[in-house]
């Protein structure tokens, strides 16, 4: 799911019908959307300029309204799911972190390891950190696995920028601060590639420099850095080889993901 730099969601916004729309979610839901109003953006381009780019905008504000609302569905939905796992988790298990990559890992993905999974699909490290910070810890994790940046480099923000990578490694930082409080053991895992395709959303180069900038944090934190994303990357350009992924960002195969996190999660 895209990120929208989601705002937090008022209280009344996780009511019954808020919890119902996010029953709905699907991480294909974006793509389909695009894909369903690509025949009205041609036909707009061949409106006159000044009434196509009006119409334009208009259609993007209703779009962007309408994904902001599916999100804020979806965190409705996600954060209550996490905190009753946590509430009902043993001490010594591992906790998802992070964006689509984790959630879609699954709620059992390493052998009946006790797991809660903690991914939000569509959030940027900001957002995490931002919703992080509801959650309760009761028993303490042996292991938290941290996915971010997917969902931090899109190419219109500009996020090879100075001040875009700063801020990326700010929010790290705080969800760090508390995933260190709660964890025995914290690894942050680099960015996965992406889609050929998905260079016109998304910035390729980044992928590479965001992964460094992960490396970096985790070093200086006291962390364990991961690529459990290497088998599938062709070269170092940012890109997937042919058939890891679809959609763009997304795997086909979580369940490889999770083989190849299982050396790190036997640390």
């Amino acid at each position: 799911m895209d990120s929208l730099e989601v705002t937090k969601a008022p209280a009344g916004s996780r009511e019954p019908l808020i919890s119902a729309l996010a029953s709905g979610f699907v991480p294909g839901l974006v793509p389909g959307l695009a894909r369903l109003g690509s025949g009205l953006a041609r036909r707009l381009d061949a409106l006159p300029p000044p009434l196509g780019r009006a119409l334009h905008r208009l259609r993007t504000r209703g779009e962007r309204r309408r994904l902001h609302a599916i999100a804020l569905a979806h965190i409705a939905r996600r954060l209550p799911e996490i905190q009753a796992s946590l509430d009902a988790a043993p001490p010594g298990f591992v906790y998802l972190a992070g964006d689509s990559h984790a959630e879609l890992l699954g709620p059992d993905p390493f052998g009946g390891r006790p797991c809660v999974n903690g991914g939000i699909g569509g959030l940027s490290s900001r957002g995490y950190a931002t919703y992080l910070a509801e959650l309760s810890f009761p028993r303490r994790a042996g292991l938290a696995l941290l996915f971010v940046g997917t969902n931090d480099i899109f190419a219109g923000s500009r996020p090879q920028s100075q001040a875009r990578i700063d801020g990326f490694g700010q929010a790290v930082g705080q969800i760090l601060d508390r995933l260190q409080a709660s964890a025995d053991r914290v690894v942050l895992c680099a960015v996965p590639p992406l889609e050929p395709g998905e260079q016109v959303r998304r910035d390729p180069g980044s992928v590479a420099a965001y992964s460094e900038c992960l490396r970096s944090i985790a070093a200086g934190r006291g962390c364990g850095f991961a690529d459990p994303f290497a088998e599938m990357r062709e070269g170092h350009g940012g890109f997937a080889k042919p058939g890891f992924l679809h959609e763009g960002v997304h795997l086909r195969d979580y369940a490889s993901l999770a083989a190849a996190l299982a050396p790190t999660v036997a640390g």
